[in-house]
């Protein structure tokens, strides 16, 4: 005897043979909820719309929103934006030619996801026409006191005896004339009121022979009986003309073209100073005590000098020689015998006598006048050597005058020294401007009516700018192209760097509406706002598919091999900063907990992180690659996917295939893993593919239980708020499950083998059937169909007789079933 007692309604496991089964296992299960091993049919599905043929998608915000159906395969993602009214949602067009991700929202908005970044500003600074500070400085210590300079060296006083003596008044000589003549008397002849320098000693002929003078040595001009001697003693004094200087200084302009350089009291302080550097008192003082006192002694020569040799006498008169007598000289007395004596006569005695008398006055007299010969070449030797002295002493003040007069018509230092002591710039210039020049660059930030804000634009070019200049700044046109209508932007944001280099930091200026185009403030740099948020918030990658919403505000997508994040809670800001590289082109993505699935045409990866900026990228071991994104969907602790394989699941223990043992690679491909899609719903994996022929499986990941459902489905959804699962299937979307009726479930054993024929002789079903309700349960003997059953109660039912080896039973309703019982006797029934 035998009992078929069965009370788990196991799953399919379709690569295994009817016989291999283990116990629970089923040829089939149909119809049946995944989740529970009892047998419990699915309830039926209702049509909630329509959809366009061969929707890829099917998606709505919320209930009371209208369904999106397109027959592109897209990704929703709703947005975690901290009071978002209008439930602002995400997706990507993942299937078709590539095109940007959009957003939506319950108002009908649609549009492209991110807002594009400014074309380059262009900044033009008008300068206010002002003289700088630094302008003036400049001006004041160089062109200014060069002007200054030329205007001394253009008025000195011209050549002339003004300059030698004005009056009585030596300028530049002795401190008085000593009773010589200024060459401007009347007396003194005309060549010598030429010479200006020279004092002139008028002495009579007389005792200019007396002192043994020769006009031409001394330069002496004789007239009217006197002589008239020059002494170059008065040098030329060195002088600015104050009458002709002072309005040429007074017509000098400072830096602006305009403005007179110089007031009155500064042209009197230059005047001032300017006779201060050519006070001879101050560079000549001892030239001129010397020609003082040379130009006395000169008078005291002339005046009072002796021709008597000092301790002698004069000369007097030349002494007279005396006359030869006429007689003869010698007479012979006594003239005899023994001869005769000759006599001079007295008169040559005394002629002897007076001879020799006047040869020694005569040598008296010719030593008197070799001495006062000497005397007299002496004061002769010593006026010459006066005048000579006089013109050397001359000579070297007006080159000491002279150098002085360069000091101050040459050479810069002196005016510039002069330009300090009159107050320097403040003075010379007092609309002189201290220039606060600041260096700036500019960006520009689009905003959109969403307050979404774009990455800045292109660093613009370098400005300078004073506190005075005016600043122009035009609205950038939209760089990738576009208009600012169709991007929804209503205003743009102007940053500034707030210190003169391209990586400083730009602070917020202003924000202006989109219709003001151009922008002409000047905001002090202590009145500027917040740092630029923006700087790495571009817009999504153009061809970014996938999008999947993660914890802590961050969505993710993918372009090629390629991972893009969100900033957080920023979705359409994506810094290519936080993209991650695979090794293989991505097919599709899933998220568990806060770890990112990524499958591949190759190794799948997880990457996880808390924030965007610091996401890990895992290369797995597994060689799973992903056969289908659409088949990606998270269950609980994990995502499962459909791979070239089998059904793979990735959790935190990593990835495996989790349909080994339901299916082989043979029968998996025969599904045509490539069109699989999935959606997740109670726990409960749907499947959906097309190989020809549509169909779905549901797999319980937590008990690897694997059954069928009835439904034919393009798409599917799954709606959290209502917690139903929707599919469009042909024009219809339906709310799967969410009928009042329930499906028709059936579910066969295994076929069982019996360790001998068995014969079984009764039958009872534990379960909810009706006759409007009916079970109807089917015994299977040796692999034919003996006995079929419509059970409408609990009451057992007799089986026919009959033996068999192998059993195997079948069961279909509408109704949930708890447990079947098959016995060979009433006693097994009961024991059951």
């Amino acid at each position: 005897m035998a009992v078929i007692k069965i009370e788990n309604f196991g799953g399919e496991m379709p690569s295994v043979s009817a016989r291999a089964l283990p116990d629970a296992a089923a040829q089939e299960n149909s119809n049946l909820f995944a989740g529970t091993a009892e047998f419990r049919p699915l309830k039926s599905d209702v049509s909630v719309g329509t959809s366009v043929a061969a929707t890829k998608s099917l998606f709505r915000i919320d209930p009371s929103q209208p369904w999106i159906t397109s027959t592109q395969a897209r990704s929703y993602v709703r947005g975690q934006i901290n009071g978002d009214v209008n439930k602002r949602t995400y997706y990507s067009i993942d299937s078709g030619t590539a095109q940007p991700p959009r957003a939506m929202d319950i108002t009908g908005a649609d549009r492209q996801l991110g807002v594009p970044l400014p074309a380059k500003p262009v900044v033009t600074v008008t300068a206010v026409d002002e003289v700088t500070w630094e302008e003036a400085d400049t001006f004041c210590y160089g062109e200014g006191a060069r002007s200054i300079r030329a205007a001394i060296a253009a008025h000195r006083m011209p050549s002339g005896a003004s300059q030698h003596f004005q009056g009585t008044t030596i300028l530049a000589g002795p401190y008085g004339n000593y009773g010589l003549l200024f060459p401007s008397n009347a007396a003194v002849p005309a060549a010598l009121q030429a010479q200006p320098w020279c004092l002139v000693a008028e002495i009579t002929t007389a005792r200019a022979t007396e002192l043994g003078l020769e006009p031409s040595p001394l330069g002496a001009v004789e007239s009217a009986g006197k002589l008239y001697i020059p002494l170059p003693c008065m040098a030329y004094k060195f002088q600015l003309n104050t009458a002709t200087v002072s309005p040429a200084l007074a017509a000098l302009l400072g830096p602006d073209g305009t403005t007179p350089l110089l007031n009155t009291n500064m042209i009197e302080t230059i005047t001032n100073a300017a006779d201060v550097i050519l006070s001879v008192a101050d560079y000549a003082q001892s030239e001129r005590n010397e020609l003082d006192a040379l130009a006395r002694e000169f008078a005291q020569v002339l005046a009072s000098a002796s021709t008597v040799p000092p301790g002698g006498t004069a000369p007097g008169s030349r002494p007279t020689a005396p006359t030869k007598p006429t007689v003869g000289q010698y007479s012979l007395e006594g003239y005899g015998a023994e001869g005769g004596n000759y006599v001079r006569h007295p008169d040559w005695v005394v002629y002897d006598a007076a001879l020799a008398a006047y040869e020694l006055a005569m040598q008296t007299y010719s030593e008197a006048v070799v001495a006062q010969e000497a005397v007299k070449a002496g004061v002769s030797e010593r006026l010459i050597s006066m005048q000579q002295r006089g013109a050397s002493l001359i000579r070297a003040i007006e080159a000491k005058g002279l150098d002085r007069w360069e000091r101050i018509s040459r050479e810069n230092s002196e005016i510039q020294s002069l330009v300090t002591t009159m107050g320097g710039v403040t003075a010379l210039v007092p609309y002189a401007v201290r220039r606060e020049v600041e260096t700036r660059f500019y960006v520009v930030t689009f905003v959109s009516d969403w307050g979404e804000e774009s990455a800045p634009s292109p660093v613009s070019d370098l400005v300078e700018l004073d506190q005075n200049d005016t600043l122009a700044l035009g609205l950038p046109a939209v760089g990738a192209g576009g208009s600012y209508a169709s991007r929804a932007i209503t205003h743009w944001r102007i940053y500034r760097s707030n210190v003169g280099s391209a990586s400083a930091a730009f602070q917020f200026e202003v924000e202006l509406p989109i219709a003001t185009t151009s922008y002409t403030g000047n905001v002090a740099a202590s009145a500027l706002g917040e740092v630029l948020p923006t700087t790495t918030w571009l817009e999504p990658p153009a061809d970014l598919r996938g999008l999947v919403g993660m914890p802590n505000g961050i969505m993710a997508g993918f372009t090629g091999n390629t991972v893009a994040f969100c900033e957080p809670y920023v979705p359409y800001a994506w810094p290519v900063e936080y993209q991650v590289t695979t090794e293989h082109p991505i097919v599709g993505m899933g998220v568990f907990g806060q770890t990112l699935f990524v499958g591949t045409t190759g190794n799948p990866y997880f990457i996880s992180g808390a924030d965007s900026a610091s996401m890990s990228a895992v290369k797995m071991e597994s060689n799973q690659s992903c056969a289908s994104a659409r088949s990606i969907a998270a269950v609980q602790g994990g995502v499962l996917y459909a791979s070239p394989d089998g059904l793979c699941v990735a959790d935190p223990t990593g990835v495996k295939v989790v349909s080994q043992g339901l299916f082989t690679r043979e029968d998996w491909q025969a599904l045509t893993p490539s069109s699989m899609f999935a959606m997740e719903h109670e726990g409960v994996y749907y499947l959906f593919y097309n190989n020809g022929t549509k169909g779905c499986l549901a797999f319980d990941l937590a008990t690897k239980k694997l059954g069928r459902v009835a439904l034919q489905a393009d798409a599917s959804y799954t709606e959290l708020v209502s917690d139903t699962l929707f599919v469009a299937s042909g024009t219809s979307i339906l709310a799967v499950f969410g009928g009042e009726t329930r499906r028709t479930a059936r579910w066969k054993s295994k076929r069982m083998t019996m360790p001998a024929q068995a014969s079984m002789a009764w039958l009872k079903v534990y379960g909810d059937q009706t006759p409007a309700a009916p079970v109807t349960l089917r015994l299977y003997g040796d692999g034919t169909l003996v006995h079929t059953a419509t059970v409408t109660n609990i009451n057992p039912q007799r089986l026919p007789s009959g033996r068999w080896l192998e059993f195997e039973v079948d069961v279909e309703s509408q109704s949930r079933v708890t447990r079947v019982v098959v016995a060979g006797s009433t006693q097994e029934l009961q024991a059951v």
